[in-house]
Protein backbone atom coordinates (compact mmCIF):
# COMPACT_ATOMS: atom_id res chain seq x y z
CA UNK A 1 0.00 0.00 0.00
CA UNK A 2 1.51 3.65 -0.56
CA UNK A 3 0.55 6.82 0.55
CA UNK A 4 -1.00 7.64 -3.03
CA UNK A 5 -3.07 4.89 -3.13
CA UNK A 6 -4.59 5.26 0.39
CA UNK A 7 -5.02 8.92 -0.50
CA UNK A 8 -7.06 7.96 -3.55
CA UNK A 9 -8.91 5.01 -2.08
CA UNK A 10 -10.46 7.40 0.76
CA UNK A 11 -11.53 9.98 -2.05
CA UNK A 12 -8.55 12.63 -2.21
CA UNK A 13 -7.82 13.77 -5.96
CA UNK A 14 -5.17 11.61 -7.23
CA UNK A 15 -2.92 14.41 -7.94
CA UNK A 16 -2.10 15.53 -4.57
CA UNK A 17 -3.43 12.10 -2.91
CA UNK A 18 0.53 11.29 -1.68
CA UNK A 19 1.24 14.68 -0.46
CA UNK A 20 -1.65 14.93 1.54
CA UNK A 21 -1.34 11.38 2.85
CA UNK A 22 2.12 12.63 3.85
CA UNK A 23 1.31 15.66 5.46
CA UNK A 24 -0.96 13.54 7.87
CA UNK A 25 1.45 11.15 8.68
CA UNK A 26 4.34 13.66 9.45
CA UNK A 27 1.39 16.04 11.43
CA UNK A 28 1.99 18.73 9.24
CA UNK A 29 -1.88 18.59 8.69
CA UNK A 30 -5.04 17.16 10.67
CA UNK A 31 -7.18 14.91 8.81
CA UNK A 32 -11.25 16.72 9.51
CA UNK A 33 -13.17 14.20 11.20
CA UNK A 34 -14.90 13.21 8.11
CA UNK A 35 -11.69 12.38 5.90
CA UNK A 36 -10.36 9.73 9.24
CA UNK A 37 -13.56 8.20 8.51
CA UNK A 38 -13.05 7.75 4.84
CA UNK A 39 -9.11 6.47 5.55
CA UNK A 40 -10.42 4.20 8.26
CA UNK A 41 -13.42 2.58 5.55
CA UNK A 42 -10.16 2.65 3.09
CA UNK A 43 -7.85 0.23 5.86
CA UNK A 44 -10.89 -1.30 7.46
CA UNK A 45 -10.31 0.15 10.53
CA UNK A 46 -12.33 2.12 13.40
CA UNK A 47 -11.99 5.42 13.00
CA UNK A 48 -10.98 6.07 16.79
CA UNK A 49 -7.60 3.46 15.60
CA UNK A 50 -6.31 6.71 13.50
CA UNK A 51 -7.06 9.10 16.35
CA UNK A 52 -4.72 10.00 19.66
CA UNK A 53 -6.76 7.97 22.33
CA UNK A 54 -8.68 9.54 25.20
CA UNK A 55 -7.39 7.20 27.59
CA UNK A 56 -10.44 9.12 30.02
CA UNK A 57 -12.94 6.74 28.14
CA UNK A 58 -13.21 3.00 27.20
CA UNK A 59 -13.24 3.08 23.59
CA UNK A 60 -10.27 5.32 24.46
CA UNK A 61 -8.94 2.95 26.24
CA UNK A 62 -8.92 -0.28 24.43
CA UNK A 63 -8.09 1.26 21.41
CA UNK A 64 -4.34 2.22 23.70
Amino acid sequence: MTQKWLGISSGLPEKTADIRMAQYESGTRVPKAEQTEKIAEALNVSPAALNVPDIESYVGVMHT
